[in-house]
């Protein structure tokens, strides 16, 4: 399907304990993606707050990079420094400097900020523009959590942006209604969005939807068909285990292969078609990463 998701945006807010399978699944999940850029993966040391490297997080981020996932490093903005929860919130020290450290101290991608105000349009845009300046070719992802308004697309662009961040399932649907349901989303931009004749004035890529509490592999393939319908690049899909949120979602293997290229081509139904796919990435990966040592070289030459 040509609307089908082409990336994962992953909140990786797990410690990344030596030996941890699910951070060793997620790795895996880059290399059958098929082609560098299908994964972005957000890491929370701290909340950006840290003072030093930790050298878990210095592990498993040369490991993703190794399969040429884009890091982000978390940083929140408090909702424009509104939201009272000590001693996180308010902020009592400039955002950017938390953005900095991630990308001095980890050599991070890109910056996924948390805790936007969708109708705080010129603060965001703001905020897009001051890393873009500090750290050219930035990917900087926004998060609040709700579908803004076409202002503050135009106003960010080229942010990615979570327009949609709930559950996909509910076990009780009438008090506690799932997110993506069949009213969602609701009348606006995004629905004009719809397929087959819907317009997309804004890229696929800049839009991402993460769906929590999804038990089943019926509900990833409900939250892709959904990303399908609405021409959204980005998905993610957490789970639950009893009571436990998940952040490192068991469905990581599946979706990875669902939205994989060489899945849409029909190459991992056939004998070998995931070593295929494992090869393909990794030589893909290493011209990427060849190419972008070149460019860094010459930039500092001149």
């Amino acid at each position: 399907m040509p609307n089908q998701p082409s990336g994962l945006l992953v909140p990786a807010y797990d410690y990344p304990s030596d030996g941890d399978e699910a951070w060793n699944t997620l790795t895996d999940v880059g290399g059958i993606l098929g082609a560098p850029g299908q994964l972005m993966v957000v890491v929370n040391h701290d909340d950006g707050h840290f003072d030093s490297a930790n050298p878990d997080y210095v592990t498993v981020i040369a490991e993703l990079k190794g399969v040429c996932a884009s890091i982000l490093g978390y940083v929140h903005d408090c909702y424009d420094n509104t939201k009272e929860e000590p001693p996180l919130c308010p902020r009592t020290t400039d955002i950017m400097g938390d953005v900095d450290r991630w990308f001095a101290t980890y050599g991070v991608d890109g910056i996924f900020i948390d805790q936007m105000r969708p109708d705080r349009v010129q603060h965001a845009a703001t905020l897009v523009q001051q890393v873009r300046n500090r750290h050219p070719g930035a990917i900087v992802v926004l998060n609040p959590g709700t579908i803004p308004s076409e202002d503050f697309m135009g106003q960010t662009n080229p942010a990615v942006v979570v327009i949609q961040e709930g559950s996909v399932f509910s076990e009780d649907p009438v008090n506690h209604p799932p997110t993506f349901d069949a009213n969602w989303p609701p009348p606006g931009w995004v629905r004009d969005r719809a397929m087959p004749a819907g317009a997309a004035s804004i890229a696929a890529g800049r839009l991402a939807i993460i769906g929590h509490t999804a038990p089943n592999p019926e509900h990833v393939d409900y939250l892709i068909a959904k990303a399908t319908q609405y021409n959204i690049g980005w998905i993610y899909a957490q789970h639950v285990t009893g009571s436990t949120y998940n952040p490192l979602s068991s469905h990581l293997q599946l979706l990875g292969e669902r939205i994989s290229l060489f899945s849409r081509l029909g190459c991992l139904a056939i004998p070998f078609g995931r070593l295929f796919s494992y090869l393909v990435n990794y030589l893909l990966c290493a011209i990427r990463r060849m190419t972008s040592q070149f460019v860094t070289a010459a930039r500092r030459r001149t």
